[in-house]
């Protein structure tokens, strides 16, 4: 069996970088781990997804409630068909998209930005995030025709009196207009990284066998 010299697998893994094309990207555009959180003291806190702000924080009024909005025409979050000032706490098993029947998106005839409830801590109700644990909203991206589907993980912390935490862990939108996607989805890696990443173990067990 052949053993690569380091030069070699070093050489191989340069040829990669430069043969793969720059827009091989997936389609399925991941933010990354976040941890960004915002509490009732702080001020509401920015976000830009694909060029399009957004803000999320803690409102401490009418019982305190987390909040998810977006900040310009275009750009909108999934909300609960029933209660469409409360948010539905999505699961990973479920699809965000075109054909999403649960689920009405905001701004209304791309006119109104309105906030999207994560949860309201004076009377929880069916459909909104628990007191303490991790829930996903839905957005969208673009518009008014074509839009771009994506989902964000929060994780909210009740404590004592109005000391409520929220926690924009991370995001994920489909790049492709009116593609649909799965809460929780992120990039699979695609045939030149896993050749990468191929190079880089037969570099540490090249380096093992030398020692």
């Amino acid at each position: 069996m052949r053993c690569f010299s380091q030069f070699q697998l070093m050489s191989l893994a340069m040829l990669v970088a430069l043969v793969a094309p720059a827009g091989a990207e997936a389609a399925i555009q991941y933010s990354g781990p976040l941890n960004q959180t915002a509490t009732v003291a702080s001020t509401p806190q920015a976000i830009t997804i694909n060029g399009q702000d957004f803000q999320f924080g803690v409102i401490a009024h009418a019982g305190q409630f987390s909040y998810f909005t977006p900040m310009e025409n275009g750009s909108g979050v999934f909300v609960d068909a029933g209660t469409p000032l409360q948010a539905r706490n999505f699961t990973t098993s479920d699809t965000i998209g075109p054909l999403t029947s649960v689920g009405n998106m905001y701004p209304t005839n791309g006119t109104s930005n309105d906030n999207l409830l994560l949860h309201e801590y004076a009377g929880a109700t069916t459909g909104n995030f628990p007191a303490t644990g991790t829930g996903y909203a839905g957005f969208l991206l673009g518009g008014p025709i074509n839009f771009q589907y994506g989902w964000a993980r929060f994780e909210l912390l009740q404590g004592v009196s109005t000391d409520h935490t929220l926690t924009l862990v991370d995001y994920a939108w489909e790049d492709t207009p009116n593609a649909a996607i799965t809460v929780g989805a992120v990039p699979e890696p695609g045939p030149y990284g896993l050749l990468a990443g191929a190079v880089a173990v037969a570099g540490g067990w090249f380096r093992f066998r030398r020692r």
